[in-house]
Order: C-alpha cells, then structure tokens, then sequence
C-alpha cells in the first residue's frame, strides 16, 4: 500500500522519498532508496543555521531567500521556529539575523 503523502497532486509518486507500507522499509519502485530520504524543511534549517555560521555579519531573512533559492515566507517561518529555541538571533532594528545561543549549548553539552 502506498502512503498517500508521497503522492504528488497528479497521483504519481514523488521522486526523492521512500514508499513503504506501514513502516516497513520496502522501497517501491520509482523511489528513492532509504539511504536518499530528505525531509526538506529540515534540510532548509541546517543550510540556514550553515549560512548563518559562514556569514561575517547578520543576514537579513531576504538576504537568506535569495542566496539559498528558498521561499521567503518558508524562511521566515523556519528563523521564527529557530529563534523560538535560540538557534538564532534576532537583531534589531533592522532585523537581522546570527546564530544563538542555542548553538554554543548545543556544541557545549556534546
């Protein structure tokens, strides 16, 4: 049985997820393999928080838009969430962007 959530809109399946039945790993044909699986706004979030580290400056969400090719409201919605866990900060009045405190906690608990 397929998962109706790797259905596109037009019934085929969508390429880059795996397909399986009730939480087996059995790939069906025309899907990627297990090892393939992204979830994209995850994916989204780790390029962000990766730009983020490489920048000499705080990064407006346009700014971030643009250079990654990802919609401006998904990172808006994505800073917004990481912000919420202090992954990143936000700095005014211009509102721009750096990564947080949540960052260095994180490498400090590892």
């Amino acid at each position: 049985m397929y998962l109706d959530s790797n259905r596109s809109r037009n019934g085929s399946m969508r390429k880059g997820l795996v397909c399986s039945a009730y939480g087996t790993e059995d790939v069906i044909p025309g899907c990627a393999s297990y090892d393939e699986i992204v979830v994209p706004a995850v994916e989204r979030a780790l390029r962000i928080l990766i730009m983020l580290a490489h920048a000499r400056r705080p990064l407006k969400a346009s700014e971030i838009s643009v250079r990654l090719g990802f919609p401006k409201t998904s990172v808006h919605m994505i800073l917004r969430t990481m912000e919420r866990f202090e992954f990143v900060k936000r700095q005014p009045p211009r509102g721009s962007y750096r990564l947080g405190d949540g960052v260095r906690r994180l490498l400090e608990d590892f």
